[in-house]
């Protein structure tokens, strides 16, 4: 399974490359129809729309992937969760780790958990952002401190220690490794490299779609 960071850029360049290909297509009709010469020739204005249209169509594909993955990393959540809950002494072994609190998600009335990210130094991939349920009150304060245990075969996922002191959540926030660390380390925001070549076939799009229509003229 793929860590955090590594699912929201495959996301993201895969939202960027729906909307960068139809705005292409868009902005290359308006340029083919600005090019064009005063007689206004109806195939910008088709292709105008065809490229409105697969606009939406990603627009819907966005929405529809964003409630899958939300869904995928709450049953996730869930599995270790409950193999927390049910195996106590498994969870043991699993491997513990400092981390500090990202950011607590919104929840809604009567919710039964509060879904939070922290930032946890690991062993096998160094400071990783990872997804805790917590309790539904109140969240902790940004930055604060807490023991986890990382889940062994999902490096998305962890649990809170519940064996550990108060103390020790406290003095988890004091470990280097998590000091002044960067919003793309908190896992709050990707790398521009990531997501930049996304925007490439939405510019060969634009350059296409304008020479084929200043061609059939």
């Amino acid at each position: 399974m793929r860590t955090i960071p590594e699912q929201q850029t495959a996301f993201l360049r895969l939202v960027v490359l729906l909307q960068s290909v139809p705005l292409g297509i868009m902005l290359g009709a308006l340029i083919g129809l600005l090019l064009g010469g005063p007689s206004i020739s109806p195939a910008p204005i088709v292709v105008l729309i065809v490229g409105w249209l697969l606009w939406f169509f990603g627009i819907v594909i966005t929405l529809t992937l964003t409630a899958r993955n939300e869904a995928q990393l709450q049953r996730r959540l869930a599995a270790a969760t409950e193999a927390a809950a049910l195996h106590p002494a498994a969870v043991a072994e699993w491997p513990a780790a400092n981390a500090i609190l990202s950011r607590a998600m919104p929840v809604r009335k009567r919710a039964a958990f509060r879904t939070a990210l922290y930032v946890a130094s690991t062993e096998r991939h160094g400071v990783l952002p990872v997804a805790v349920r917590i309790a539904p009150g109140t969240p902790p304060p940004q930055f604060s401190g807490a023991r986890l245990r990382l889940a062994p075969t999902d490096p998305a996922v962890a649990v809170i220690e519940v064996l550990a002191a108060p103390a020790e959540h406290a003095a988890a926030a004091g470990d280097p490794a998590l000091a002044g660390l960067s919003r793309v380390q908190r896992g709050l925001s990707l790398p521009l490299q990531s997501w930049l070549p996304g925007l490439a076939p939405g510019g060969i799009a634009l350059v296409l779609t304008a020479a084929l229509l200043l061609l059939l003229r």
